[in-house]
């Protein structure tokens, strides 16, 4: 990759140690081959461990619609994001059961991932260098972050998978089924890249931030795992469809608001559940003949 390349970041905009970091994730993301090497060994332990520290306690809707997808202009993820893990359960699930997720990248904050060489080590180690393209917010470097949505959809073009939480950052109003205001990224990206792009939208919940109580989930008994990690996937939305007389910020909504639809599945899911558990307790609704 020259100084010519038009899907290379520019050198110069870069400080300190993203001198180092942006080049070498780069080199490792665009490189189908290095990518191939990774998911084989790094993306099979993480799938595999993660489903054996949190498999018990998943309750999956809509997977049958993405076992049948076929995305050979690559494929969106988009969910909501209550915690650090989300996106890790979400990609796991569907790596277990399809072949969507042979090439992956989930854009991620410069800043900790590639400012100092623990978060690089972490990123390489955790995703198999996975969380790439970083996201710059400060002045004129966030021309860096056009580079890195024209990377995402030449990615995509290869039949690769992008993870994005539309949000931008983690939900912490306390209220699960409300979203914060969305950012204009996905939109972009759909704005550039194929019409036969899959994008599928999942809401999921029941994920804490606490490392120790997620990988250690497995070794509970039931009943002592917590709250169930709920997944519902929305039917998936051709690129091409959602972004025709849209703007960015409109196609972001628009699927932002399949994931509020399955939200509301799951509120209303759980609100029958409670009544239902309700209505047992009271002496009035008991069956008849019932100790």
């Amino acid at each position: 990759m020259g100084s010519n390349d038009p899907l290379a970041m520019d050198r110069d905009l870069l400080r300190g140690f993203e001198r180092v970091a942006v080049p070498v994730l780069e080199t490792i993301n665009r490189s189908r081959l290095i990518k191939r090497g990774l998911h084989a060994t790094v993306g099979w332990f993480n799938c595999v461990w993660i489903t054996a520290a949190t498999g018990k306690s998943w309750e999956v809707h809509g997977l049958d619609t993405i076992k049948r997808l076929d995305a050979p202009q690559g494929m969106i993820l988009v969910a909501n994001h209550l915690s650090f893990f989300d996106m890790y359960i979400g990609g796991s699930l569907i790596d277990r059961k399809t072949h969507l997720m042979e090439r992956v990248c989930f854009p991620v904050r410069a800043n900790w991932h590639y400012q100092g060489p623990i978060g690089v080590l972490l990123n390489t180690a955790i995703s198999g260098a996975a969380m790439w393209p970083p996201v710059f917010r400060d002045g004129e470097r966030r021309k860096l972050n056009h580079t890195g949505l024209d990377q995402m959809a030449d990615f995509l073009g290869k039949g690769a998978s992008i993870g994005i939480h539309p949000e931008g950052r983690r939900n912490k109003t306390g209220d699960p089924y409300t979203f914060l205001p969305p950012k204009p990224g996905l939109g972009l990206l759909v704005e550039r890249c194929h019409p036969d792009v899959a994008i599928v939208p999942y809401f999921i919940i029941g994920l804490t931030n606490d490392w120790k109580h997620e990988t250690t989930r497995w070794a509970r008994k039931d009943g002592e795992r917590g709250e169930p990690i709920r997944i519902r996937f929305a039917e998936p939305i051709r690129a091409g469809d959602v972004r025709e007389g849209r703007t960015p910020i409109e196609v972001v909504e628009t699927v932002m608001a399949a994931i509020h639809g399955e939200a509301m599945k799951d509120k209303a899911a759980q609100d029958n559940a409670a009544k239902e558990r309700a209505d047992g307790d009271d002496p009035a609704h008991a069956t008849p003949g019932a100790t």
